[in-house]
């Protein structure tokens, strides 16, 4: 189905899938069909029976406290190489490959990856005056 594009995403595809326990989980991908976004839903639908925007929507989350649904993103360059990987919990992993530091890279070496970085997600505290012993 095509979609209203999420902010922040070149989403135009939108595929929902309901396995046979009821857990639903939205995945939206861009024009080459690369996933961008992932829900993974708290709360189960009817088994079974399909899953719309409107109809069959996941009720019942198993803590109150639990949010609607779990968001993965991912952001891809132009040859299809992963460089930005959100996790549900905000934890990022960005890659950069060998043809972001030279656009001349022989075809064979483009996708070497070169750098991986976990990015902190945490808050800091800086009103601490020492490391914690």
């Amino acid at each position: 189905m095509l979609v209203t594009r999420p902010a922040g995403s070149y989403a135009t595809t939108k595929c929902i899938a309901n396995d046979t326990v009821g857990n639903v989980t939205e995945s939206f991908f861009d024009a080459r069909n690369r996933c961008v976004i992932e829900r993974d839903y708290t709360g189960r639908a009817t088994p079974g029976l399909p899953v719309t925007d409107t109809e069959n929507r996941p009720t019942g989350k198993l803590r109150a406290s639990d949010p609607d649904y779990y968001e993965a993103r991912w952001s891809w360059n132009n040859d299809s190489l992963c460089t930005l990987a959100v996790a549900p919990g905000g934890q990022q992993v960005q890659y950069v490959y060998q043809s972001d530091f030279d656009s001349a890279t022989p075809a064979r070496k483009r996708a070497d990856c070169r750098v991986v970085r976990e990015l902190a997600t945490g808050g800091v505290d800086w009103t601490a005056t020492a490391w914690p012993t």
